[in-house]
């Protein structure tokens, strides 16, 4: 969550899962973006996350910098 919200105040956007992952430490293997990818998905399922176009991701607008 605190990588989407700190790409959407410096003016990024949304990011893809590649970029997630990177942002994150993760080894950047399909495996590990995978893992991104489907914790993207259910945030997004769950309104902490928009899926503006298929795979690129931002926080939803009622839930910047929650806890």
């Amino acid at each position: 969550m605190h990588v989407l919200t700190d790409r959407e105040r410096s003016g990024e956007g949304p990011a893809i899962c590649r970029q997630l992952a990177d942002a994150l430490d993760l080894e950047l293997v399909p495996a590990k973006i995978e893992g991104v990818r489907s914790k993207t998905k259910r945030l997004a399922a769950r309104g902490w996350l928009v899926e503006k176009t298929p795979g690129s991701f931002s926080v939803a607008a009622s839930r910047g910098g929650g806890s």
